[in-house]
């Protein structure tokens, strides 16, 4: 990918092949290498809440309020710089991981910031596990 973002999970971030790698959380230990941005993670009031009420919940009944929070805290300063620099080092060809705890990106705080980056033209991308990664057999090219 010549420059652009990849999201994961902080378990995957070996197999993801990046410039630079950015954990998106504000828990967890600091990981060698990879450098933190509490400013693309979800702030610690939102944290809590998914904590305390949402976690072992289904995620259509809290998602579509964490995901308006969420895009609302994304709006602020310091998360429009940290979103600039993002945009600015894809423009410039420059492959970014973003990573965080969760394994299941659809419900997930980076899903909801490579969104925003992608809209604004960034080249975005999950990275799935091999588990989850599939193939397909190659299309014969003559025709019956």
């Amino acid at each position: 990918m010549p420059g652009g973002v990849v999201t994961g999970s902080v378990s995957d971030a070996a197999r993801i092949r990046a410039d630079e790698y950015w954990l998106i959380a504000r828990a967890g230990d600091d990981i060698p290498g990879i450098s933190r941005h509490p400013e693309l993670a979800p702030s610690p009031a939102l944290f809590a809440r998914y904590l305390r009420e949402w976690k072992d919940c289904d995620p259509a009944t809290w998602w579509p309020r964490y995901r308006r929070v969420f895009l609302d805290e994304l709006s602020s300063p310091p998360q429009i710089a940290a979103l600039r620099t993002l945009y600015r080092l894809a423009l410039r060809g420059k492959t970014i991981a973003l990573l965080c705890w969760c394994r299941e990106p659809a419900f997930c705080h980076r899903s909801l910031v490579s969104d925003f980056l992608f809209r604004h033209g960034v080249e975005v991308r999950e990275h799935l596990p091999p588990q989850l990664q599939i193939s397909f057999p190659p299309v014969s090219s003559t025709r019956s």
